[in-house]
């Protein structure tokens, strides 16, 4: 192997690739053959209607911001300022008895005075 020069080792590396460039497009079509048009080939009809997951996530991401951008304002849209509109949607959509208990977990958590201290576990 040492005898062979660079350009030698070139040309045959270059001729290994060619041939399995080659074997690779003999495979495909052999594939083809077997199994018919490639998965990645979807006619019109087997592609799926464009999603419109988007264009609803960043429609909500601007109503709360501007929901947010009201409370911080203190400002008011068609009569109502963001309490009144909180509570008009307090109303329309009841929250269920076990979301509640949850929520009331995290409220209570927020309500919690900062301690401040060494914790040490118990039994040591």
């Amino acid at each position: 192997m040492a005898n062979i020069s660079a350009e030698k080792r070139m040309h045959l590396a270059n001729r290994i690739r060619e041939e399995h460039q080659i074997n690779q497009q003999k495979m495909k079509s052999r594939e083809s053959i077997l199994y018919g048009a490639y998965p990645a080939q979807e006619t019109e009809e087997e592609q799926l209607p464009p999603s419109t997951f988007r264009l609803r996530f960043a429609l909500s991401a601007m109503l709360f911001m501007a929901y947010l951008a009201l409370d911080m304002a203190g400002g008011s849209i068609f009569g109502k300022n963001a309490k009144e509109i909180y509570a008009l949607m307090q109303e329309n959509y009841q929250i269920a008895a076990e979301s509640s208990k949850f929520l009331d977990f995290f409220a209570s958590l927020a309500d919690m005075p900062e301690e401040t201290g060494n914790y040490s576990v118990s039994g040591q």
